[in-house]
């Protein structure tokens, strides 16, 4: 994976995880969502490599699952409490 993608990568997590500490939403709806959005960025992260290489699709269907992922953590992103970050966090989300 080249290097700007995994800068990408960690800033997009470290923002996502500093709009989560600041807005600790207390509802159990909430935190689970934020779980599953926290899940769905540490697949498409960890298994990036195996579908892209150099700048090139090297498995379709690996692509394809982390697109469709992907746009699930937008549409997530969107769905949080609000909180000043989020219009941060969802530019990220459509950029990756």
């Amino acid at each position: 994976m080249n290097s700007s993608v995994w800068r990408w990568l960690i800033s997009f997590a470290f923002f996502f995880g500093c709009a989560i500490s600041a807005a600790h939403a207390g509802t159990m709806s909430s935190e689970t969502e934020a779980r599953q959005l926290w899940q769905l960025l540490d697949y498409v992260a960890v298994d990036y490599p195996g579908a892209v290489q150099h700048v090139s699709v090297v498995s379709a269907v690996e692509y394809g699952e982390m697109q469709e992922f992907t746009a699930r953590a937008e549409s997530q992103v969107l769905a949080l409490p609000k909180h000043p970050l989020q219009a941060e966090l969802s530019t990220a989300a459509v950029r990756l």
